[in-house]
Order: C-alpha cells, then structure tokens, then sequence
C-alpha cells in the first residue's frame, strides 16, 4: 500500500535518509507538477511552486501525521503555493500547450473527424472558462476533474470544510454555465453542457 510506503519513506527522512526523501520527491513529482502547472499556467512558475513545495514538505516533514496520505498533505502545499504566488501576482499567464493535451477527462477515445473538432472545440472553451476563474474555484475544479480528487480529499488539500469544497465545485460550474450561455446567446447557438 502506497501509504505504508510513504510512511516508511518519511520516517527514514526524518532519521536523516536524504535518499529516502528523494523517494518521495520521485513519487510524486509529476503528479505535483500536473497541479501546480494547471493552476499556475506557466512551466517555470510551476517548476519554482514544485521546488519550493518539496523545500517546505522537507523543512516540515516532523509535522506530517504518518496516518493520513502524504500525497494529500503534499499537494495542499503546492495548492497553496500556487494560490499564494497567484494572489501576489494577479496577472494571467499562458498554459503550456502539452498540459492542455493531457485534460483527456473532456475527450472521447475513438472520435469521428467530425466529432473530433467538435471535442477539441469545447476542450479548448472548457480551458478558457476554466482560466477565468477565480483561483480557489480554478484549484478545486482542477483538482475534481483533471486529478480526479474526491470532494473530501479536495477539502483536506485545500483545508477548507467540506460543504466549502462542494460549493466552489457547484459556483465554478454555474459560473462557467453562465458564461457559455452568454456566449451562445450572443452567437444564436445552442449552449454546451458542462
């Protein structure tokens, strides 16, 4: 089980095992990175969010509960670096094309030419709505449905109530409805379902 792993991997870190906690770091990483580039929208940002992320897991790994999921305490670090960082910074940056590929949650594994454009259409609208948000309504549906987190798990990562999690993932989904309507209102066309 991962978390046996984990924990053993911790408590070896904490003993002084340098190795250990690179462990840990090669574990995760790419997962780590995957949220910090969705949330942070630049490669170098997210880089600099995912060193600083495992700097501040390693600085305070004494204050982990080897009972719980490292994976969960983690990636509440690099959300909330990302957060912290996006807060002081208030400015829009570019996704990185070859993340944008990897939201397969939006994509059909055997489309028609046709449905293909269609598909890749409204991944690329979804991305946008999806950019526009707020950061804590970005993080938790990013977490729901790129990462495929669990409403509870999002809500230890982020250390916010349950019902906290359950209302961003319902308000970013209205928000983003919303603004598809309008879009398609302006244009006559009918409204993607999201």
């Amino acid at each position: 089980m991962s978390r046996d792993r984990d924990s053993k991997w911790v408590n070896q870190s904490l003993r002084g095992d340098k190795r250990a906690f690179g462990m840990l770091v090669e574990q995760y990483q790419s997962s780590a990175l995957s949220i910090a580039l969705k949330l942070m929208r630049h490669r170098q940002e997210s880089e600099d969010v995912l060193q600083e992320s495992f700097i501040k897991a390693y600085k305070n790994l004494h204050r982990f509960d080897t009972t719980l999921k490292f994976s969960t305490w983690l990636f509440r670090i690099v959300t909330n670096q990302c957060i912290d960082r996006l807060r002081a910074k208030k400015t829009a940056v570019k996704m990185e094309s070859a993340e944008i590929d990897r939201m397969e949650w939006i994509i059909d594994r055997n489309p028609t030419p046709e449905q293909y454009m269609i598909q890749h259409e409204t991944k690329k609208q979804t991305e946008q709505l999806i950019a526009a948000l707020p950061p804590s309504y970005r993080a938790v549906v990013i977490l729901r449905y790129e990462r495929g987190l669990a409403i509870q798990e999002i809500a230890d990562i982020l250390e916010i109530p349950l019902n906290t999690a359950k209302t961003r993932i319902h308000r970013a989904r209205e928000i983003m409805r919303a603004k598809v309507t309008s879009r398609t209102s302006e244009t006559g066309g009918e409204p993607n379902a999201l």
